[in-house]
């Protein structure tokens, strides 16, 4: 079943497996919006069940650092597999300072294209499923 949420920062959706964070046009995230994104997937998953999630940055204007903190932070439990959505060159190099300073406790890989994130993240679930 999917559900669909507008956040005040973030459009999220919960679709099976599945959690799309996009990020609104010209958003700052600050730390009440990582823990309104994290309560609300976390309200709204099914337990037991493993998802990935694809990140949707290219819209978004900055997030602060204890925002991308919190998020390095978040133990691995239901997410397991995160795909980052970037666009270009600024964003790939502040990406790669998320990885060096926060360094996320889930496996997280960065794309320029959707569709790509989509069948990483989809063959790591299937892949741990069959590991399971």
């Amino acid at each position: 079943m999917k559900q669909e949420f507008d956040l005040k920062n973030i459009f999220l959706t919960i679709d099976d497996d599945l959690i799309f964070s996009r990020y609104k046009k010209d958003s700052i995230v600050e730390l009440e919006d990582a823990q309104e994104l994290a309560e609300t997937v976390y309200n709204n998953v099914v337990e037991d069940k493993i998802y990935g999630q694809i990140v949707d940055v290219r819209q978004m204007k900055s997030m602060s650092r204890e925002a991308r903190d919190y998020f390095a932070s978040l133990k691995k439990g239901y997410v397991e597999y995160s795909a980052l959505l970037i666009s270009g060159l600024f964003q790939r190099n502040l990406a790669k300072m998320y990885f060096m300073f926060s360094k996320p406790k889930i496996e997280t890989k960065v794309f320029e294209k959707e569709d790509d994130a989509i069948v990483w993240v989809r063959e790591k679930l299937k892949n741990h499923k069959k590991n399971s």
